[in-house]
């Protein structure tokens, strides 16, 4: 008997993605800080379902310079204040941030959550 794929099987190309938090944002007034809230919540219940870390399984979780990386900053939030051994690892600085990624990058370090920068070659 062949399954049918679920529904989450599809993902969406920069591209579609872009446009339809662009949509979302200007059209439904939904701010894009809360955007990142409900996709890292969104990836903090996938990475719980299917991964199943215990609490000392060590979590490295890459964060670039912009809104992707506060997607990043934002779960990693979740997971170290659920009490997991999580460490942000930025590829490089965070000082620049975009402003929705800058406020959960704020939130992380009010949370104290682990973090470094990879250093440059």
């Amino acid at each position: 008997m062949k399954m049918f794929a679920p529904l989450y099987s599809y993902l969406p190309t920069p591209r579609e993605m872009s446009l339809w938090d662009k949509t979302t944002i200007e059209e439904y007034a939904h701010p894009a800080s809360m955007l990142m809230e409900t996709a890292s919540r969104g990836a903090l219940q996938t990475l719980l379902e299917r991964a199943r870390p215990t609490l000392t399984t060590p979590i490295l979780i890459y964060v670039g310079g912009g809104n992707n990386g506060g997607d990043g900053i934002a779960l990693g939030r979740h997971l170290h204040e659920l009490g997991y051994s999580v460490m942000l690892l930025a590829i490089k600085a965070l000082d620049n941030l975009p402003s929705p990624a800058r406020e959960h990058w704020t939130m992380a370090q009010k949370s104290k959550v682990p973090w470094a920068i990879i250093p440059p070659d």
